[in-house]
């Protein structure tokens, strides 16, 4: 059993799934981007830095507001968490997906 300190990210984890084993390099989409981006964000909610409200009258609206900027110890994850908080207002699902897809060194 893998102690906490060794435990794969969710977006780690999709990585591996999309490394080529032979060659060690992604396969050809860049699709998987976005897999790696959702990854981020529930990784974000599922360790209470973040929280999915619904806004206005609309229930199917919701956005995601900012609930803790404690760093995790992930570079990667720590920098779109820091992309949230500099944000300042909330943003949709969807917009932090495609904003943690952007990230550089992904």
């Amino acid at each position: 059993m893998m102690e906490n300190s060794e435990r794969l990210y969710l977006h780690e984890e999709i990585l591996l799934l999309v490394l080529r084993d032979e060659e060690g390099t992604v396969a050809s989409g860049p699709m998987y981007e976005y897999a790696i981006g959702g990854g981020i964000l529930a990784e974000l909610l599922l360790n209470e830095r973040l929280t999915v409200e619904s806004m206005g009258r609309k229930e199917n609206k919701q956005v995601v507001r900012l609930k803790s900027s404690t760093p995790m110890s992930n570079d990667v994850i720590d920098e779109c968490l820091s992309k949230v908080k500099a944000a300042g207002k909330p943003k949709s699902p969807q917009h932090w997906v495609m904003k943690f897809a952007q990230t550089k060194d992904l």
